[in-house]
């Protein structure tokens, strides 16, 4: 079963992953074998919880980008909407929250992978692609 540490190994910035916090500790397990019954792997699965769960989902952020991490927060405020986002998940995280990122291999996936996290309760739940990014389900906490 996987842990409910941050995973391993690192992940990049988000890219064909669907992100979606889930409040309490019974719900990530639940969530996780859900997951995992439906054809995720554990690779698919990475769990990111805490002061240090949030440290590891922001470099993931930033890891691939070619920003040094010290201008990422600038870059992400003129660029694009991700810091309203990352700010979800950090907020999140902080308030004990965790934030699980399930990567995809395709269309099917993100709905598996929303249906999923949605029967869980999950929220916030975003789907990013390559180029673009979008809520995925329309139950949410926060507003960006």
């Amino acid at each position: 079963m996987t842990t409910l540490t941050t995973s391993a190994p690192p992940m990049a910035h988000p890219r064909d992953d669907v992100l979606a916090v889930i409040d309490d500790e019974a719900g990530v397990r639940a969530t996780i074998a859900a997951l995992r019954a439906a054809g995720f792997t554990e690779a698919d699965v990475h769990v990111f919880r805490g002061r240090e769960g949030v440290t590891a989902l922001a470099r993931a952020w930033w890891r691939h980008s070619g920003v040094p991490a010290f201008l990422a927060p600038f870059v992400a405020a003129i660029l694009s909407d991700e810091q309203d986002i990352e700010a979800i998940y950090e907020s999140e995280g902080l308030a004990g929250h965790t934030v699980l990122a399930v990567h995809t291999h395709g269309p099917d996936d993100v709905d598996e992978a929303t249906r999923v996290l949605r029967a869980w309760g999950a929220h916030d739940t975003w789907y990013f692609g390559r180029w673009t990014m979008a809520p995925v389900d329309p139950v949410a906490r926060h507003t960006t």
